[in-house]
Order: C-alpha cells, then structure tokens, then sequence
C-alpha cells in the first residue's frame, strides 16, 4: 500500500483526488472488514456476516461449507426462520423463489421455525448462492413488516 504522504509528494495538486480515491477505498474496505466479518469455526467451513440485520435487530449471516464432493453448501444458519416471523408456507414461497432448498426441524406451524434455507452449488456459482440466501433475507423481512 502506498503511503499518503509519498502520493502527496510525487503528484502535487492531483495527489488530493489521488488521495481522496484512496481515502474512498480505505474506508470502503474498513466497512467490509467491520459489517462482513468471516469466522472460520471449523476447518471445511465459515461464517460470513452480511451487512443486513433482521427485524428484531439480530444481523444476517452466511454459512458456507464444502462438501467431500467439492461442491460448496450456503446456507442462512438457521437465522432467517429464527429472526423472521415466518409461516411454513411463506417459508416455502420464499425458498421456491429464490432455488433454495430448506430443512424445518420444527413440526410447529407457530413462529420462530426451526429451519435453515440452503443451496448446495458448484464453487463457481457461489456467488449466485449467497445472493439467493441475501434474497431470501430481504423477502423474509418485506412479509415480517407487512404483518407488522
């Protein structure tokens, strides 16, 4: 990383942008570090926190992890069930959807469900997953503050 002052120096008047497009992308990656944190709780996965927070306050995550095959599953962690005032049926609408598939270890029809939404993918389409599960987490609260 270049320093300030060295930016400064070689380009006079035109080192303030310079500077300031740094300051831009100094502060933009501060935010990423700060609102994206990744955990890496075991060896074959991670947690990535996502800059979005569910109604009640709690903040959405990612889960990832490999699978032998090395396809990769991405998943809400259980949170959006859990965060979200959610029906088994909003529950499927919303995985349906966004191409997710769910697995509710909660026979109960009253929220909060025990249920996480995922998608297992080739590495490649990682990406596209962890979009998938942020679109869910927006649909997830749109119904919780309809009903609100």
């Amino acid at each position: 990383m270049i320093e300030k002052k060295t930016i400064m120096k070689a380009c006079g008047k035109e080192g303030e942008q310079i500077n300031a497009e740094h300051e831009l992308q100094y502060l933009c990656e501060v935010f990423h570090e700060t609102a994206m944190t990744i955990w890496k709780p075991h060896d074959e996965s991670v947690r990535m926190s996502l800059p979005y927070h569910f109604t009640d306050g709690a903040p959405a995550m990612v889960y990832a992890r490999m699978m032998p095959d090395g396809k990769v599953r991405v998943s809400d962690d259980y949170l959006i069930a859990m965060h979200e005032p959610l029906t088994p049926v909003e529950i499927r609408e919303i995985c349906k959807e966004h191409g997710l598939d769910y697995l509710m270890t909660d026979e109960s029809d009253d929220p909060p469900i025990d249920c996480e939404m995922y998608t297992v993918v080739d590495r490649k389409y990682f990406c596209d997953a962890v979009w998938e599960i942020i679109g869910a987490i927006v649909d997830a609260r749109d119904i919780a503050t309809e009903m609100g």
